[in-house]
């Protein structure tokens, strides 16, 4: 891809700038971490980038261009963890049979980020939007 890398600066200047791309219909490339609201609002898809691999950002040897550090992807494989306490299971075992349960899209987390960071809805009323919305996907984690 010919781009040119021009840092935004800002996470909301990154937004307006999307958004005029968006008005204008010129396209972007960006760097920006998933899930996120931005693709619940713009349409657009993942650019493949070459795999991650160690030595990437220490080696320029590794990697397709030989004289640049930095030119692998990013690792792929995060994701967003559960946590209880371990005492839980016994203290409240109805929540933690819910929390076992509980699984999100991407797109379901950006829904829930557009609420709060678009349509700037307190995180309560955000939920409380998103969870009437959306009786077909939480149902099935309570009895």
């Amino acid at each position: 891809m010919d781009f040119t890398v021009i840092n935004a600066g800002s996470a909301a200047a990154l937004w307006a700038e999307i958004g005029a791309a968006e008005a204008t219909k010129r396209p972007i490339v960006l760097f920006n971490w998933t899930p996120n609201f931005a693709e619940a609002v713009w349409p657009g898809e993942f650019v493949a980038f070459p795999e991650a691999v160690p030595g990437c950002d220490t080696d320029p040897s590794v990697g397709p261009n030989p004289d640049a550090l930095y030119d692998c992807g990013n690792p792929a494989d995060g994701y967003l963890k559960k946590a209880a306490w371990d005492g839980m299971p016994d203290k409240w075992p109805a929540a933690y049979d819910v929390l076992t349960k509980v699984s999100f899209t991407n797109a379901q987390i950006a829904e829930m980020a557009r609420l709060v960071d678009v349509e700037e809805l307190e995180p309560q009323e955000a939920a409380e939007e998103w969870l009437a919305a959306n009786e077909s996907v939480w149902s099935g984690w309570v009895n």
